[in-house]
């Protein structure tokens, strides 16, 4: 069944999108502590460059997860916010997750794009998936 079905019977609810453009990396990051900040429930913040995942975890003391955390999915479980590396791109099922953030993609991969927007659907609410 396609994805316009199962919204069509009610199955699955579209998230809610928004993309918020940056002349800087430098204001996307500040504005990144912010936008968490401001919203409720189980966040997962998507950065594919490991030395920037790294950073903003530091920054907004959350966890991040790439392909060296062991534990990947009890970390994902017992923390409101954390970030993510391509290893949370796909095969995750977060039913908690509330807020997709990404900040750092691959521009080009609209498999990827599907991917992390689908994150913000498997959400037992709406979920919000918001591009920078």
């Amino acid at each position: 069944m396609r994805w316009q079905e199962l919204v069509a019977i009610g199955a699955v609810e579209t998230p809610d999108a928004k993309l918020y453009l940056y002349k800087t990396e430098r204001q996307k990051r500040a504005d990144v502590a912010d936008i968490v900040a401001e919203r409720a429930g189980k966040i997962l913040i998507l950065c594919d460059s490991l030395d920037r995942g790294k950073d903003l975890a530091a920054e907004i003391n959350a966890p991040f997860v790439y392909v060296a955390t062991t534990n990947r999915m009890d970390t994902f479980e017992q923390n409101q916010v954390m970030i993510g590396s391509r290893v949370a791109d796909e095969g995750l099922s977060l039913t908690e997750l509330d807020v997709v953030i990404e900040i750092d993609f691959h521009g080009g991969s609209r498999r990827q794009e599907a991917q992390r927007y689908g994150r913000a659907m498997h959400g037992e609410s709406t979920g919000e998936h918001i591009s920078s």
